[in-house]
């Protein structure tokens, strides 16, 4: 699955990952998780279930799919 490579390289698939920029399995920057997690997500990425953070993911792949 593409999303568990990707967790897998950012964060070794740790959805609990957080550091001064970077958080939850997929590395959201957080100027990103708060662009896109919808309004009743948690406000950190980080504290996220597993799929609210795949829906982010999922989200904002289609949105700059789209934008770019």
């Amino acid at each position: 699955d593409k999303w568990e490579r990707i967790g897998r390289c950012e964060t070794g698939l740790n959805w609990r990952h957080s550091n001064s920029g970077y958080q939850g399995a997929f590395g959201f920057a957080i100027s990103s998780w708060d662009a896109f997690a919808p309004a009743r997500f948690p406000d950190e990425a980080w504290q996220a279930t597993p799929w609210q953070q795949y829906v982010v993911a999922v989200w904002r792949s289609h949105y700059h799919s789209n934008h770019d």
